[in-house]
């Protein structure tokens, strides 16, 4: 019973090496360099290869340090060749050293995974070795001196550019000089033309003008057009009597005008303009042509005759020059 079990044990391990060993053979690793010997800050090639059917077989590559015993990799380049039934997957390493000596190249670990569900397995690459020595110095010849700083001459394209370029950067400044004293001249001769202050009463007439102009009511427009008559009769009422209208109610207005002896027959038209305008804006009531034309005519003609009393009484209240 003991042979037939040692029989067994012996078979499994060997098609545990032969599934091993097929592993290898259908994954085959290299890691080569381009030379092994070098002076110190040059530069040389470590070449990590593997050769693999795809369809088979997932490689891993070696996770690379940035240093390793005196040695640095500098660079790394990949490079894939897709084949039929291979695929060759090269990383090419750029390696340098700065201390001389001979130093070791570690042996890499490529993992190998089989797509067949069959266990991972590892392959090594073989260690190399770098010899690196430090520069070949002819001692038998002096040494010579430091050479002194020397002055570098400027070649002539480069110099004929610097001046053009300066050529040009005078030129846009004499034309910005020139642009900015011909502006100011050109300014100072303009001459300002006086700020035309009218008195109220041209100030109100000018408003009523421009407002027949529009034509508002024409259009439909009866809410703006008695809504600007009102505003020109607060406007002349504060500039010319010094009321603050605009910050009262029409009753409030037309109760002020009751104390002035001067405005107080005005108090009729003035109601009349002040209910037509708020019947259009607050009830939405719609006027007929003749109360249009009545708003206007009676804001004409109280402002004419109110400011021409107004002018009277400022003309009367005047002190008279002495002989």
């Amino acid at each position: 019973m003991s042979m037939i079990k040692s029989k067994w044990t012996w078979l499994l391990c060997c098609i545990l090496f032969m599934t091993h060993d097929n592993h290898a053979q259908n994954v085959r690793i290299k890691a080569t360099l381009d030379t092994a010997q070098i002076e110190i800050g040059e530069q040389i090639r470590l070449k990590l290869q593997a050769v693999f059917d795809p369809q088979l077989y997932r490689v891993n590559f070696p996770v690379v340090p940035d240093s390793v015993n005196h040695l640095e990799f500098v660079t790394k380049q990949n490079d894939t060749i897709i084949g039929r039934s291979e695929q060759t997957i090269s990383q090419s390493l750029t390696i340098t050293s700065f201390d001389s000596g001979r130093w070791l190249i570690p042996a890499f670990r490529f993992d190998i995974q089989p797509l067949n569900g069959t266990a991972a397995s590892a392959q090594w690459t073989d260690s190399l070795y770098i010899s690196v020595g430090m520069p070949i110095v002819d001692t038998s010849k002096p040494f010579k001196p430091i050479k002194g700083i020397q002055e570098a001459k400027m070649p002539w394209k480069e110099l004929i550019w610097y001046i053009v370029g300066i050529v040009l950067l005078l030129g846009v400044l004499i034309f910005l000089i020139i642009y900015l004293v011909k502006n100011a001249q050109r300014k100072k001769k303009v001459v300002e033309t006086p700020v035309v202050r009218l008195n109220p009463f041209e100030q109100a007439m000018q408003d009523l003008n421009q407002l027949e102009k529009q034509e508002l009511w024409q259009q439909n427009q009866a809410k703006a057009y008695h809504t600007q008559i009102n505003d020109i009769i607060r406007q002349y009422l504060e500039s010319t009597f010094e009321y603050d209208c605009f910050e009262k109610t029409s009753n409030e207005i037309i109760q002020m005008i009751r104390k002035d002896k001067g405005l107080k027959i005005y108090i009729s038209d003035l109601k009349w303009i002040f209910e037509t305008a708020d019947m259009v804006k607050f009830a939405k009531s719609q006027p007929g042509e003749d109360e249009h034309i009545r708003s206007m005519q009676l804001t004409r003609t109280f402002i004419e005759q109110s400011y021409s009393q107004f002018v009277k009484k400022q003309e009367t209240a005047a002190p008279k020059s002495r002989p």
